[in-house]
């Protein structure tokens, strides 16, 4: 086997998931009652396609601004965030309670599919619907949530949170349940490209995955599902250029050198505000100074600071393989914002929603681990700083 798996009594699973679904609505619930704020008013409010009769189509061949009143090009292709909006209008006009309990909905079914992936990958089930409660209640996606436009990170997770499961499922499977499950895994990989571009380190999670897990059985799985993958990127990249021209870049007058130098500095504060959620702000983007040169104290700690991390998870990768890859997860899905390649926005709290899902992984793990090896002070311990921090 290449996953800690346990039995889950049908009954404990529906009481678990029935308590992460009322525990994700009445976080969120003020939320409906908000109104449509910033990008809202032209993505939405005075957006062509779902104001004037508009063929469904148009949406997968334009850039994502060019039917809002801006009327700018972005470089962003988003065409399921398009129909997502449509179906909104559709069902709610332009009512901002439809477009927030859509948000709500797709987050509740985040935390869902959170708990069944913990339910693959955590040792017990207490763990894993832990791992489920805190995605569902953690104050980082607050953005991403209650902002309209942040639906794109909410659909982009859910998508790869399908694919992801069906690779599992994949692994299992036999006679024609491999080929239904890859092409699940295939189907679910491609529409999270057309919510968002992050959606781009999916095979590396694959490869993750099976690297801190590895078996002996059926690894053309691995080759099948990274293999398609590779594929639909490669289709995704040439339609993307082909329709909206260049990716999603900010020019940017800082060297390459700097931002590398920044990245260090960017992922230690995206840590930080995982472990620790306060101060949340929409626009932290003049929070972050870029460093200019190695040889500066600042740079040298938080250059430090990321490699002592790294090197403990390669210490511990085979005693503690579902920590570590937890960790990888947050890693890799950091990756795209770390501002390697410049962005509009530098920092960002709705770019950690997917990562958060890694962090939920990890933080259950800590917590329940020495519970189960007869360690009660630790687990205690942690679970109070746990509720002071939080």
């Amino acid at each position: 086997m290449s996953t800690i798996t346990f039995p889950v009594q049908k009954r404990l699973a529906l009481y678990h998931i029935g308590l992460i679904i009322l525990l994700s609505c009445l976080n969120y619930l003020n939320a409906l009652s908000g109104p449509f704020l910033w990008d809202d008013r032209p993505l939405i409010l005075e957006n062509a396609f779902l104001r004037t009769p508009q063929p469904l189509y148009t949406a997968f061949t334009t850039d994502y601004w060019s039917f809002a009143s801006t009327r700018k090009t972005s470089g962003y292709y988003r065409p399921l965030l398009l129909l997502s909006y449509r179906l909104d209008t559709f069902f709610w006009g332009f009512r901002p309670f439809g477009f927030h309990l859509t948000n709500l909905l797709l987050h509740t079914l985040n935390a869902v599919l959170v708990y069944w992936l913990a339910c693959h990958l955590l040792p017990s089930a207490r763990s894993a619907w832990l791992a489920a409660l805190f995605f569902a209640a953690h104050p980082i996606h607050t953005e991403s949530v209650s902002w309209i436009s942040g639906r794109t990170d909410l659909i982009v997770t859910l998508f790869l949170l399908a694919a992801f499961l069906s690779f599992l499922s994949l692994q299992r499977g036999q006679g024609r349940g491999k080929g239904l499950f890859l092409s699940l895994l295939l189907f679910c990989f491609a529409l999270a490209l057309l919510a968002k571009e992050n959606a781009l380190v999916f095979p590396l999670l694959l490869l993750g995955y099976r690297w801190f897990f590895p078996s002996q059985e059926k690894r053309y799985t691995l080759g099948y599902a990274v293999g398609g993958s590779v594929t639909l990127i490669i289709l995704y990249l040439g339609l993307r250029f082909a329709l909206v021209g260049s990716p999603v870049l900010a020019a940017s007058n800082v060297p390459f050198t700097i931002r590398l130098l920044t990245a260090p500095k960017l992922f230690v504060i995206y840590l930080k505000l995982l472990l620790l959620p306060v101060g949340l702000h929409i626009q932290r983007d003049i929070l972050l100074t870029p460093l200019s040169h190695l040889f500066t104290l600042e740079a040298l700690l938080y250059l430090l600071l990321t490699l002592l991390v790294l090197l403990a998870a390669c210490v511990l990768r085979k005693r503690f393989p579902l920590a570590v890859f937890a960790f990888f997860w947050i890693g890799v899905t950091l990756l795209p914002v770390l501002n390697l390649l410049p962005l509009r926005q530098v920092l960002a709290e709705r770019f950690l929603y997917l990562p958060s899902v890694g962090f939920s992984l990890l933080l259950a793990f800590l917590l329940f681990y020495p519970l189960e090896k007869g360690l009660v002070k630790p687990a205690v311990a942690l679970g109070c700083a746990l509720l002071i921090l939080g």
